[in-house]
């Protein structure tokens, strides 16, 4: 006998009921929910669930219920300083896999992780490089890009253009910002230019980084299996703030930034940054602190913060990334990125690309709730 609808309705509030608590669990905060929390917390969740955006005060509730149970609504209250983030010097190790299981342990892939060097200079300095700097104002690809990132609230590319037009502009002092996974699609030979992959593969394994394992260019892999592989390419400049002697600002914000930013969000698949030129400044929450971080659910598969003050009371990692090292960051990591430096022997053009990889196990396990909540969109996208 089909199910009627009501039984389904029901079933899907049971399941949602249940990875709710599986949530708190892990939280270990179980034993510490008050009765109204529940409530609101359900209601805003289904309301995600229904894929309707809940009403402000909604979500503003929320917040402050989850502030509330976790002691966090004072957060001038404690200043704890950023952490050490995992870090490994590739050209160092003959054997990375076993220094890093030595070091951090069996699961050292729970933790963000700097690989300083994964590239060798020499290689990633050749000329003949198409993801260059070079080789990008070569690019005659139109693509959807940020036309002023220095503007928090600009969550999606406004402008399209040619590749080459905007790393010009970029050379010429606009803030334009470049997030596409188009070029590697259109060329997915150039996987082999954003990561050595013998060792990427030693570390992370061998099935996710293969050419024919890129979505956008078929549906199944050699396996007869979906694919799991995006490679987005980052483009922005990145400012010398020695340089900066002005706070003007001419975005139509309030929370303007003097330099290209990629806003704080998390994201359910796991990810290694490469960058191939220039600097990012990161900074990197663990799951584990979402509910002090004010999500919300895009229009896309990710959370973003509405939260844009100071992170001085939660734990976080602060890390730079310069030419030829890659970050780590496990599914579900809050990043931020920053693109500015204060060398003067840095390029002001950061360019880098990220090996987004579709891991399902860490995908449920390190937020359930997220997961649940996020994968409508996650398979409209994936599909």
């Amino acid at each position: 006998m089909p199910m009627t609808k009501r039984a389904i309705s029901a079933l899907s509030i049971l399941i949602l009921l249940l990875i709710i608590i599986i949530q708190w669990s892990a939280l270990g905060i179980s034993t510490k929910i008050q009765q109204p929390n529940w409530i609101k917390f359900l209601i805003w969740s289904v309301s995600n669930y229904c894929w309707t955006s809940p009403p402000s005060w909604m979500e503003q509730t929320v917040w402050e219920s989850w502030e509330k149970l976790h002691g966090s609504s004072n957060r001038t209250a404690n200043f704890i300083p950023s952490q050490e983030i995992p870090c490994m010097s590739i050209q160092d190790q003959q054997n990375p896999l076993e220094f890093l299981e030595a070091k951090y342990g069996p699961n050292w892939k729970d933790r963000p992780l700097l690989l300083k060097g994964l590239w060798k200079r020499n290689i990633v300095n050749e000329n003949n490089r198409r993801l260059s700097l070079e080789g990008l104002l070569h690019e005659n690809l139109t693509i959807s890009y940020f036309s002023d990132a220095r503007n928090p609230d600009l969550l999606s590319p406004d402008e399209r253009a040619p590749i080459r037009e905007i790393v010009a502009g970029m050379q010429a002092g606009y803030f334009h910002k470049i997030g596409t996974q188009n070029l590697v699609n259109k060329y997915p030979d150039l996987l082999h230019e954003v990561a050595p992959l013998n060792i990427v593969k030693k570390l992370f394994g061998d099935y996710h980084f293969q050419e024919d394992n890129i979505i956008g260019t078929g549906i199944l892999n050699k396996w007869m299996l979906p694919k799991t592989l995006t490679v987005p390419v980052f483009v922005a400049r990145s400012t010398n703030t020695n340089n900066i002697t002005s706070r003007q600002c001419d975005v139509d914000s309030n929370r303007c930034q003097l330099h290209a930013i990629t806003s704080l969000h998390c994201e359910p698949i796991s990810n290694l940054a490469v960058q191939l030129a220039g600097v990012r400044e990161w900074t990197l929450i663990n799951p584990e602190y979402s509910t002090q971080l004010r999500p919300f659910l895009g229009d896309r598969a990710y959370f973003f913060s509405n939260w844009h003050e100071s992170y001085h009371h939660i734990p976080r990692y602060h890390v730079q990334t310069r030419k030829g090292d890659a970050l780590w960051l496990p599914a579900w990591t809050w990043h931020k990125v920053d693109y500015h430096h204060t060398s003067s022997t840095e390029n002001d053009i950061s360019i880098a690309a990220s090996l987004f990889h579709f891991r399902p196990i860490d995908f449920i396990r390190r937020n359930p709730l997220y997961a649940f909540l996020v994968l409508p969109k996650f398979i409209q996208e994936a599909v």
